[in-house]
């Protein structure tokens, strides 16, 4: 059969009639089965049509000149170009609307290796093996027709519908964020336009050298700029620590730390979780503890997370992106471990404690260089976690390369008899990360699982519970339990996955990558009570909190954050950062910054003094070297 012009016009116009159907359809998907950005109005139906006529006007003019000799080639090129570009981008951002209930974020720029842990999903490959093959037959079909046809320009009515076609989209992405009585027009909502901000603003992030002390200054926040460490503070809080001390308190208690991977406090039931008996072992434990309230994650992912603890900061540089601990291709461990901050590992060190992490990633993990570059003592990896286990090799994760939960918490429980056994009598800070909780990842103990156990968050959850459960009945039934801070928090919120959304769906929940997350204290030393309110307070005031328990005041730090147990200055937001997402704290919940001119100068200022902190640390102002220090 003689393939007509017209015919392959017609055909490549469906195609893309198709991918707008196939948006449609997973747009409907994530509307029915969890909570995301979206709605069905004008924003996420009308613009991404138009965003998609765009660029099969595109191809159709490219169709035309490739009829001229010296420009055949690349308009041909760019004919069969458009529409596999097109398909590509809307089924990628389609499966991140349905996955997550966003487009793909600056956040998912930085971290896409993570994407490799659901990015292989049986549905994906057959809709890319399907958008492919069609695309194929596209090809094919243009080759023939580029024979065959006669050429005829486009009529009147062609041109003017292109021409409309074409003025709609420049006016829509020329739109920031209109917004009207009646009308909210958002161009980050249309796939390919919202992918283009995202990396647009990476590479505004990344490129951004200026000095923010004009604009800090006109805001409310006064810093000694023009000093080579403007952060530098000479004490950790101000007001001496609000609890009684007990008397036969050590000076120098033990600290324990569990950073539970991606954990949102929602899950317990003793932060009002809905999920009868999922994380038992640590409701038992926050019953005899001090449980902190309203206290929220401040970075993600989990290199931000831990190190943006530890240091009390917003970490710029994360886990995948380039310029990151793990970026393909790239080796960056020298400059980011040159990077001096004030650590939580360092200020212990400096007073006598032993310090030491244990991480379930393997030796030579970036994770491990970056752990090591915070000034932990040891840092234990899967391969010399045996150590603690008796010689025992350490069994993996299922799925991953990583240690399963309960090895690091049968580890740390080694750690303590081992220090037992060693008679050192120095006080010891030690900290541990477990994957078991990672997002998509489901429990990694056979046998154990929630309830019909068909949702894979609950799951891990409960078998974390279970493996963290026998290390707290061993340390409260140990001399341990009366001379150890032992902390149970996060390194970040978890990850809004299907799953995840569907376990915690309700009235306040937010498809958010912040949240509320733990944060329980068992200290003998202090007279504790047994709730705290920490008034919307979030991860970064961890470590200067962490110090005013132990009463470490005098200290030399470069501290974003301040305690929670005394009033923050005016300008301290609460604020979640990751890159140039940015997340805003409040009574209102968790709201994300739009970057409209209305929004609350505090807020703005606040936003700021991050992005002065990221470049602070790209020319290495944060903190001064050790030798330079005194304490």
């Amino acid at each position: 059969m003689k393939l007509t012009e017209s015919l392959l016009k017609r055909s490549y116009a469906l195609y893309f009639v198709a991918i707008y159907a196939f948006y449609l359809a997973l747009l409907l998907l994530a509307l029915r089965e969890r909570n995301p950005a979206f709605t069905l109005d004008i924003t996420t139906i009308v613009l991404p049509a138009i965003e998609i006529a765009f660029f099969c006007v595109l191809g159709l003019i490219a169709w035309h000149i490739q009829r001229s000799s010296w420009l055949a080639f690349p308009s041909l090129l760019a004919f069969l170009a458009l529409p596999l570009l097109v398909m590509l981008v809307y089924m990628v951002q389609g499966f991140s609307a349905y996955l997550s209930g966003h487009y793909i974020s600056v956040l998912a720029l930085e971290n896409y290796t993570d994407g490799s842990q659901y990015a292989a999903k049986p549905l994906f490959f057959v809709i890319a093996a399907l958008g492919f093959g069609s695309w194929i037959g596209l090809a094919l079909a243009t080759l023939q027709a580029r024979e065959q046809a006669a050429f005829r320009w486009p009529g009147k009515s062609s041109v003017f519908a292109a021409t409309i076609v074409c003025l709609l989209f420049v006016g829509m992405i020329g739109s920031s964020s209109l917004t009207e009585r009646t009308l909210q027009l958002r161009p980050d909502m249309a796939p390919i336009t919202s992918l283009a901000r995202a990396f647009r603003d990476l590479r505004k992030a990344r490129n951004s050298t200026v000095d923010m002390a004009e604009t800090l200054d006109r805001q409310g926040i006064s810093l000694p700029i023009n000093e080579r460490y403007p952060l530098l503070r000479d004490q950790a809080y101000s007001s001496p620590p609000p609890f009684g001390l007990i008397q036969s308190a050590s000076d120098k208690p033990n600290v324990i730390v569990i950073f539970a991977e991606g954990l949102s406090a929602r899950f317990l039931e003793t932060y009002g979780g809905k999920h009868q008996g999922l994380m038992p072992n640590i409701d038992r434990f926050a019953a005899r503890s001090m449980t902190v309230y309203n206290y929220f994650s401040h970075t993600a992912a989990t290199y931000r997370g831990i190190q943006g603890q530890l240091v009390s900061g917003y970490p710029r540089n994360g886990g995948a992106e380039s310029g990151g601990w793990e970026a393909e291709g790239e080796n960056n461990t020298a400059l980011l471990t040159s990077i001096n901050y004030r650590t939580i590992p360092d200020i212990l060190l400096d007073r006598g404690y032993k310090t030491a992490f244990l991480s379930s990633s393997s030796q030579g993990a970036s994770f491990n260089a970056m752990l090591r570059s915070l000034g932990f003592d040891t840092v234990y990896a899967v391969e010399t976690l045996p150590e603690l286990l008796g010689g025992r090799p350490a069994a993996l994760s299922s799925g991953t390369f990583d240690a399963a939960d309960a090895e690091i918490f049968s580890g740390l429980k080694g750690f303590l008899e081992k220090q037992t056994s060693s008679g050192d009598k120095r006080p010891f800070f030690v900290a541990t990360y477990n994957v078991g909780t990672h997002a998509f990842l489901d429990s990694d103990s056979a046998g154990i699982t929630y309830g019909t156990g068909d949702n894979p968050a609950l799951n891990r959850m409960h078998n974390f519970d279970a493996q963290l459960g026998k290390f707290l009945d061993y340390f409260q039934n140990s001399s341990f339990s009366d001379n150890t801070i032992l902390i149970i928090t996060a390194d970040h919120a978890t990850y809004p996955e299907p799953a995840v959304v569907k376990a915690l769906r309700g009235e306040d929940y937010k498809a958010y990558f912040v949240d509320r997350i733990p944060l329980i204290v068992h200290h003998q030393g202090l007279a504790l009570p047994a709730a705290f309110d920490a008034n919307y307070r979030t991860s970064v005031d961890f470590a200067p909190t962490l110090l005013h328990l132990l009463s470490f005041q005098k200290v030399k730090n470069a501290f974003m954050g301040f305690s929670i147990f005394e009033q923050a200055p005016a300008h301290h937001v609460p604020l979640a950062a990751m890159g140039e997402e940015f997340y805003y704290i409040g009574p209102h919940g968790i709201s994300k910054a739009a970057g409209a001119r209305d929004e609350d100068a505090k807020h703005v200022a606040y936003q700021n003094y991050v992005r002065m902190y990221y470049w602070l640390e790209s020319q290495n102002r944060v903190f001064p070297a050790r030798e330079t220090i005194s304490n």
